[in-house]
């Protein structure tokens, strides 16, 4: 079996492990952190499949679909950067 240096989860609001299929928060365990925490949990929602519905392999593995939490704010260059065009655009018209 390879050694792992982070294990992935997907976490319900109670920071329970979500079931398979289930669109919820995900998070991981960093085993090689030192600067920062061994355990973040993300603003992202995901959700984690018992089988690759693409190459028919066992998993698990998450679906390629990633979805922003509702109650967290957009974050990440690539949507600040489209927020700064978006803006620039309407005040260009």
């Amino acid at each position: 079996m390879p050694y792992a240096f982070l294990k992935p989860m997907v976490l319900d609001n109670n920071l329970t492990p979500a079931g398979y299929g289930e669109w919820d928060r995900f998070a991981f365990l960093d085993g090689l952190a030192r600067r920062y925490p061994r355990f973040v949990i993300t603003g992202d929602e995901v959700r984690m499949l018992k089988h690759c519905p693409v190459f028919d392999r066992p998993g698990p593995v998450f679906d390629p679909e990633v979805k922003r939490a509702p109650s967290e704010e957009v974050r990440g260059c690539s949507e600040e950067l489209q927020r700064i065009l978006a803006q620039t655009l309407q005040e260009g018209n």
